[in-house]
């Protein structure tokens, strides 16, 4: 499995979020996404643009959908929380960290430009989970100032080590951290794509890394209206 190797300083976040702004899913090679059930490819086309009512234009459509492994771990305002608390909504969960120098905000700019371009009844259905892999530095104060930059259907969540590693393995996600430098700063190879979870708790799609907006608009749109 691919994964993300990331060398440079993570920039700050404001100038980040903004270059998320204009180069939507730029710089990443391969999704470095984890067999997490029986897939078919349903239109996978990185960049490109989704026909509305065809499911799976971002990427790679689950067929029949599994159920999404469970979690439970703390949210960025010290809640537990796990799967089913999000029952009824469509969850978008992406493993990244908030030290990701350009992956990480990118992908997250785009669940950003695509959730703008939504009505907002629709949008109000969705909620974008950050699953920190690096719960060292990633306190719940930190994700929350990390994702306040993006919204408020974005939510940071993050725990013990070992119960970071728990939820990775049940996913089928491998990572690896990098050994701190003498600043202490590291890096952490990670998948790039993300996964959205519907209504019932389901997997539906496996988002392709740097998949366009109008894609990934068109396949949450097509699962809120799905499920209501």
């Amino acid at each position: 499995m691919q994964l993300l190797r990331r060398r440079a300083p993570w920039a700050a976040l404001g100038v980040a979020v903004a270059v998320a702004a204009l180069v939507l899913g730029a710089c990443a090679s391969g999704d470095g996404s984890p067999d997490a059930g029986t897939t078919t490819s349903a239109g996978e086309s990185a960049g490109g643009v989704g026909l509305a009512g065809v499911l799976g234009g971002s990427g790679t459509l689950f067929e029949p959908p599994p159920p999404a492994a469970d979690f439970t771990l703390t949210d960025e305002d010290g809640n537990r929380v796990s799967l089913a608390d999000f029952r009824g909504e469509v969850l978008a969960i992406y493993f990244g960290y908030t030290h990701c120098p350009d992956v990480c905000p990118l992908t997250l700019g785009t669940y950003k430009a695509a959730l703008e371009r939504l009505p907002v009844d629709v949008s109000e259905q969705v909620k974008v989970l950050l699953i920190s892999v690096d719960p060292d530095r990633d306190t719940p104060e930190v994700l929350k100032r990390y994702t306040d930059l993006f919204g408020a259907p974005f939510v940071g969540v993050t725990g013990s080590l070992e119960e970071v590693d728990d939820v990775l393995a049940s996913w089928g996600i491998d990572i690896e951290r990098g050994t701190p430098n003498e600043h202490g700063s590291y890096a952490v190879d990670h998948p790039a794509a993300s996964w959205i979870v519907d209504q019932e708790g389901r997997l539906r799609v496996k988002v392709a890394h740097m998949t366009g907006t109008d894609a990934l608009a068109a396949d949450l749109q097509a699962i809120v209206e799905e499920g209501n």
